[in-house]
Formats: structure tokens, C-alpha cells, sequence
């Protein structure tokens, strides 16, 4: 087992609203004003995990309700055996409590990790736990963006158990990440941030913010770039038997960008950065709409609905001069009164925007195959993950009467999280009957 030694905390940035303020290093917290951030740091050993994540029910991990807590996390390699465990809080999101006597409010929380071989381990190779203390005159908006390095295996892939735990509230939210530190062209080993901070984009949506790109080996100065443009169809239905086409690899454009340089990157699609161009390992950005994974516009509401629609109830409201009202005049029909059809709007949208953040891979995380079932059944019950695929149970566990799906991992050069439905026609009248109740305005949950 790795020594924790190296587990430590260099700095912390917290921006408030949408303005950032850089601090100083944390050994220099007294000296600030707007915010004091103290880290004391709890050094946690352990050489199992206990039972292997294989076996658990990780179903909380896709159903944010459950949680007042939705930190952000990414690893950045650093160095051939140190990675950073970036992560990002909204401060909102914390309880911030004032003790007698005390004229500040303080929100104590704990950032934790464990690094494990894969889902299937039971070997801990590091671990650690640091507690923080926010302390302010008055809580308000503002995230609070630091990182913590640790030991992380040499030229393999590897998983991270994050957590974040509010100790004033007693909750907790974790996250596992994939990581990859084998080939010089491994997408944990390139750093991307926008000009005018010190941290990485915590997701791979490209927004109209300017951005530089650096790589782990300093003397990487020129980067590959291949952009393909994104037309590609939404996923069939689980019982629809299909043969998916592979991923044509041959780009629409190639150009050169320099370690650092603004990257400008403004027509939709995906942009596949590579060192070695010998194989098809890279760091991969995807371009979507401006508001993406936010559903913001008519356009963007309209396209999910295909899965409930008939295709003439969908190219009516495609062709209707409106569309924003044709979309709206769907829900209003299917729920008959004002109320009804605003909760059916917030909650089909606020699945497709989960499935967008959740299962984006090279396509628009709604239109994947863990997108589709998402939106339409909602979360599952039962969740497990493992290295090859995930299976998903709505309804009690081992219950013949439970819907069971199951998705098999892919290996995709674009991304970690492409996965495909094993689809049969034993789906059918499941899927209609989810369907019908959309389309009766009645929010579908099999939970």
C-alpha cells in the first residue's frame, strides 16, 4: 500500500456570484477578508475497501434529489505518480451555522478519496480525509474550488471514490472517477481552464468562454486536433432490434493548437486533442448548443419529445410557426390543466438535463441508450457498476416482476462513458405503458 504522505492541500479559490477571487496559498489564510478557508488535515489509512463497489447499489449516484450536496470533482495527472483531486462546492448547498459568542458563520465539511484498482477491487492504493472551514460574515452564492494531490498508480487505469460530507448537516454525496495515466495521450493527462483561472473545466461542454490547454509533460508545446461534426440520431427504443454503426474515425478537419494558447472553439461538434497521433487515445471537448446540459430553448425541448410523440405529432410541432408554443401546447393537451402540464415540463426536462450531464458521450447524454431509459423511467431503484457495464433494476431486486436493463461498456477514444442498452423485444409493452402514461400526463416512475 502507497504511503499518504503526499496528500496535502496547495491552495483554494472560491468565486463568489460569477465573479472569482483568487487567494492565497492556505498556509496565508489570516490574511484574508472575504472569506477564510482553514484546512486541517486528516490523514485516513486503510487497506481494503471492505465489500467491492461491484457489489453495491450505487443507484444514489443517479438520482441528485436524494441529495443536498452536488460537488463536482476531476483528477488531473500531475506527475507519472501524483494526480490532483480537484473539487467544486456550492456554497449555497452547505449549512452554515454561527456559534455563541462568534460574530462569523462557519460551514465545516470534509473532502475524502480513496484510489482503488477498479470497480472489482477490494485494494485501497491511497486514501485520505481533510476537514475545511468556511468561515464568512453572511453565507451567499459563491463556489468554493479547491484540490488535493495523491499517490496515483503509474501508467494504468485506475478508480476515485470522492466524497464530500457538510459535518454541521451529517450528509454526504460521493462520486467515483475513472482515471487514466497509461499512454502520454491518456485524457487525465491534459489540463484545460479558462484564461483567467487556476483551475480545470469540470466538464467537457465548451461554452463561449475562452480557454487555454496545457499538457502533464511541460515539454509538450503542439497539440492534434481532429473536429467531427455531431449528426447523429437518438437511440432506439429498448425492444427495437438493431445494428449500430461503428464510429467513422475519419475527421472533417485537422489543425495544430499550442500548449496555452486561447482555444476558440466555436462551431458544434467534437474536438478530439492528441501528443501521438499513432493511435486514437485523446483529451475530447464537445461542442452543443450554448446552453447545454440546460434545456433553455424551444429547440432543445422539442427534440426529446420524439420519444412519446407519433411522428406526425412530432413534425406538426416541428413545422409550427411557433415553436416554443407548439411544444407547450404537447403538455397542455397531455395534462389538460395549467398545473399538471408545468409539472410534467419540469420533469421530463429535468431528466433530459440529467441525462446530459450524466451520460454525455459522443452524443448528447439524452440521446444515449442510459438517456433514453432515464428520461422515461426515471432513476433506477438499483444500480450496479462494474469495469464491462452497468445493470439497472426499477422495482424490488431479485423480484420477477422488476424491470431489469443492461448496458455494456464500450471502448470509445472520445470518452469513458459510452455504453450500449443489450435491447430485446421483452421491452415492449414495459416501454408503451411508460410511454401512455406521458402521454396521459402522468409522471412515469417505476420506483
Amino acid at each position: 500500500m502507497q504511503s499518504n504522505s503526499r496528500v496535502h492541500a496547495k491552495g483554494a479559490k472560491v468565486s463568489q456570484s460569477s465573479q472569482s477571487k483568487t487567494l492565497r496559498p492556505l498556509r496565508n489564510f489570516s490574511a484574508l477578508s472575504a472569506c477564510k478557508i482553514l484546512l486541517i488535515a486528516l490523514i485516513l489509512s486503510s487497506c481494503s475497501t471492505g465489500s467491492k463497489l461491484s457489489n453495491q447499489n450505487l443507484s444514489y449516484i443517479y438520482n441528485p434529489e436524494l441529495d443536498e450536496l452536488h460537488p463536482q470533482f476531476k483528477v488531473v495527472n500531475v506527475k507519472d505518480s501524483v494526480s490532483r483531486l480537484f473539487f467544486k462546492i456550492d456554497a449555497t448547498e452547505l449549512l452554515y451555522t454561527k456559534k455563541q459568542g462568534d460574530t462569523d458563520f462557519s460551514a465545516n465539511f470534509t473532502v475524502s478519496y480513496q484510489v482503488i484498482p477498479a470497480f472489482e477491487a477490494r485494494e485501497v492504493l491511497d486514501s485520505g480525509s481533510f476537514v475545511f472551514e468556511d468561515r464568512v460574515e453572511k453565507p451567499g452564492s459563491k463556489d468554493i474550488i479547491s484540490y488535493l494531490d495523491f499517490d496515483s498508480p503509474y501508467n494504468g487505469t485506475y478508480l476515485v471514490k470522492a466524497a464530500v460530507t457538510d459535518l454541521n448537516r451529517n450528509q454526504i454525496a460521493k462520486s467515483f472517477i475513472e482515471v487514466d495515466n497509461s499512454t502520454i495521450n491518456s485524457r487525465n493527462n491534459f489540463y484545460l481552464k479558462k484564461k483567467d483561472a487556476d483551475y480545470p473545466l469540470f466538464n467537457l461542454f465548451l461554452d463561449e468562454n475562452d480557454y487555454a490547454l496545457y499538457h502533464k509533460n511541460k515539454n509538450v508545446k503542439t497539440f492534434m486536433v481532429r473536429y467531427y461534426r455531431i449528426n447523429y440520431p437518438l437511440a432506439p427504443p429498448p425492444f427495437a432490434i438493431v445494428n449500430p454503426k461503428p464510429f467513422e474515425f475519419n475527421a472533417d478537419s485537422l489543425f495544430t493548437l499550442q500548449a496555452g494558447e486561447t482555444v476558440k472553439l466555436r462551431s458544434e461538434g467534437i474536438y478530439h486533442f492528441q501528443v501521438d497521433s499513432s493511435d486514437y487515445e485523446g483529451f475530447t471537448l464537445f461542442k452543443f448548443d450554448d446552453k447545454f446540459p440546460n434545456v433553455k430553448n424551444a429547440r432543445a425541448m422539442l427534440e426529446p419529445l420524439r420519444y412519446i410523440t407519433t411522428k406526425q405529432e412530432y413534425t406538426d410541432i416541428e413545422n409550427n410557426k411557433n415553436l416554443k408554443a407548439g411544444v407547450e401546447d404537447f403538455w397542455l393537451d397531455a395534462s389538460e390543466t395549467n398545473d399538471r402540464g408545468r409539472e410534467l415540463i419540469q420533469k421530463y426536462y429535468s431528466r433530459v438535463e440529467q441525462s446530459n450531464k450524466l451520460f454525455t458521450s459522443y452524443m448528447q447524454g439524452w440521446k444515449t441508450d442510459r438517456g433514453l431509459i432515464y428520461m422515461i423511467f426515471g432513476p433506477p431503484n438499483v444500480l450496479y457498476k462494474s469495469s464491462e457495464g452497468e445493470t439497472w433494476v426499477y422495482g424490488e431486486e431479485n423480484n420477477i416482476m422488476s424491470l431489469n436493463f443492461s448496458f455494456s461498456r464500450l471502448i470509445n477514444p472520445f470518452c469513458d462513458n459510452d455504453y450500449v442498452m443489450n435491447r430485446s423485444t421483452i421491452y415492449k409493452s414495459s416501454w408503451f405503458r411508460a410511454v401512455d402514461s406521458w402521454r396521459k400526463g402522468r409522471v412515469y416512475t417505476d420506483n
